[in-house]
């Protein structure tokens, strides 16, 4: 039981130094979106197409289901 508690303990410290680090680096809502546009055309390409899919195929099964 203390081996858990030792993993869960250092994993929840490394993800929380983490969002530390990266709450003081993201300064506007475009660092937090896409990177700033620093990741490239393909990458953010990539990044709209799947949160437009996901958000049509979220609504268009919900929709499905009162069919």
């Amino acid at each position: 039981m203390g081996w858990y508690l030792a993993y869960f303990s250092i994993y929840f410290i490394a993800l929380f130094a983490i969002g530390i680090y990266y709450y003081f680096r993201v300064t506007t809502s475009t660092d937090y979106n896409i990177a700033g546009w620093n990741m490239g055309f393909w990458p953010i390409v990539g990044t709209i197409i799947s949160t437009w899919c996901g958000a049509a195929v979220f609504i268009g099964w919900v929709g499905m289901g009162f069919t």
